[in-house]
């Protein structure tokens, strides 16, 4: 039996309606930019990654660090903290993984920084 797996481009923007108030997005909701740099934000897709397939984005980072980046249920409320400090959020951060943690994390990779390109791979199979 021969099983055909199918890899899905994520081509999505930024939701305006499911991002924090301290986020800007652009005009075309591509580019996200922070109003105010204190404190974790969240911006979410508008896409959903449904069940069996497989997805690769990629993400630039124009300015900063300390930034989390990852994937999340559609059920994430507060958008006024970080995606990933619930049970429904998974990101890396500062060269850690984070899920249902502000805080602490197995290490992972690097710290993220301005003029970084950061590849995410996402295996729903």
């Amino acid at each position: 039996m021969h099983v055909t797996r199918y890899v899905y481009p994520a081509l999505f923007s930024w939701n305006p309606e499911r991002t924090s108030s301290k986020l800007q997005l652009d005009e075309d909701s591509l580019v996200c930019t922070s109003k105010e740099g204190s404190g974790f934000k969240t911006t979410i897709g508008t896409e959903i990654f449904l069940a069996g397939g497989r997805y690769y984005f990629e993400l630039f980072i124009n300015k900063g660090q300390l930034i989390k980046i990852g994937v999340c249920r559609p059920n994430i409320v507060n958008l006024e903290e970080a995606f990933s400090d619930n049970p429904n959020g998974w990101g890396i951060y500062n060269g850690e993984t984070r899920h249902n943690s502000n805080s602490t994390g197995p290490k992972y990779g690097k710290q993220l920084t301005s003029g970084d390109t950061l590849g995410v791979s996402v295996d729903m199979i």
